[in-house]
């Protein structure tokens, strides 16, 4: 092989290297996380909007033990006695017990509650089941995102169009969580 040829290969395999380190290190720093700085615990998430990395302070947070949670996208973080979503603290959740249902749909329990982003949505986390189209249910009440959808019949419900949030029960029509007439 001749000198040039290797000079080559070298030089293309370093920077290809070089450019894997850095789409990683872009990427981790654009994925939402917790960071401590000076005793301080961040929620970081990048704003679409302005195209920034922002870092919003997560009040009641230990420094020493806080981590995120597996399997939440990083949106979803606690200590050794609170849990948080982003940096707002879900208030009485059970750290213990505390776990992500499905992150990508904000929904997460413990032993007592059901939770949509940190807002307490059902009390029945035994028998809550997540559809599609934003609508959800347990054996009580038929929810669309954070809200109970009243006289909803949580047996007959079905999801009708998922994409356009369209569903229907034994006794009328829905659309985003509100009765059709």
């Amino acid at each position: 092989m001749n000198k040039w040829l290797k000079y080559s290969l070298f030089a293309f395999g370093t920077f290809a290297i070089l450019a894997i380190a850095g789409v990683f290190l872009l990427v981790s720093r654009l994925m939402p996380g917790y960071e401590v700085a000076d005793g301080t615990v961040y929620f970081r998430s990048f704003n679409n909007m302005n195209w920034k990395v922002e870092r919003r302070e997560v009040k009641k947070a230990d420094s020493v033990s806080i981590r995120k949670i597996g399997g939440s996208g990083g949106l979803y973080g606690k200590d050794d006695s609170f849990v948080f979503f982003e940096e707002i603290w879900i208030k009485d959740a059970d750290a213990e017990s505390f776990h992500v249902l499905d992150w990508r749909r904000n929904f997460s329990c413990d032993k007592n509650w059901v939770y949509w982003q940190s807002i307490r949505l059902s009390d029945d986390p035994d028998h809550f089941e997540i559809l599609q189209g934003g609508y959800s249910r347990d054996r009580n009440y038929v929810y669309h995102a954070s809200s109970a959808i009243e006289g909803a019949d949580p047996d007959s419900f079905v999801v009708t169009s998922e994409t356009m949030g369209r569903g229907r029960d034994a006794n009328r029509e829905y659309n985003l969580g509100r009765p059709v007439e």
